[in-house]
């Protein structure tokens, strides 16, 4: 599922910087908003394994962590034998022949 972390409150200046350095996959950004003021921002959402590192330390109440129910990352990796586009057409002609077996089944 797709994660989603969203900051509940602006982390800027100091703040900002150890936010970044804590995350371990390099979800968070500075960001320049002028005047020599820089915020952290989520620049890379997706890449978020939801290990709570930014969070550790008495930082619950200000970073939101979860995952998008309705929302599925799929992804497909060839090992040549096939093209991605093909792997995915056979892998869900495959799956479409499970669920009509399961179906069947249940009947």
């Amino acid at each position: 599922m797709l994660p989603e972390v969203l900051l509940l409150k602006e982390f800027k200046g100091n703040d900002a910087e150890k936010l970044v350095k804590k995350c371990p996959v390099n979800v968070f950004d500075i960001e320049d908003v002028g005047n020599g003021e820089k915020k952290a921002v989520v620049s890379r959402p997706r890449d978020c394994t939801l290990c709570r590192e930014c969070i550790s330390g008495g930082g619950e109440e200000n970073i939101s962590l979860r995952r998008v129910r309705d929302h599925f990352i799929f992804t497909i990796e060839s090992t040549g034998a096939l093209p991605p586009e093909v792997l995915f057409t056979e892998a869900v002609k495959i799956l479409e022949q499970k669920c009509e077996l399961l179906i069947s089944e249940l009947s």
